[in-house]
């Protein structure tokens, strides 16, 4: 089972295209899993 941190790199490596909508979702996306990871 891959680890967040593991599957987001992946992911950012995979897309790497510079736009602000997916940046924002991008960033949205590990925040909550931030979040949910804390509690």
């Amino acid at each position: 089972m891959l680890r967040p941190h593991t599957f987001f790199l992946f992911l950012l490596k995979s897309v790497k295209i510079n736009n602000n909508t997916l940046s924002f979702i991008f960033s949205l996306s590990i925040v909550i899993h931030m979040i949910i990871l804390s509690i």
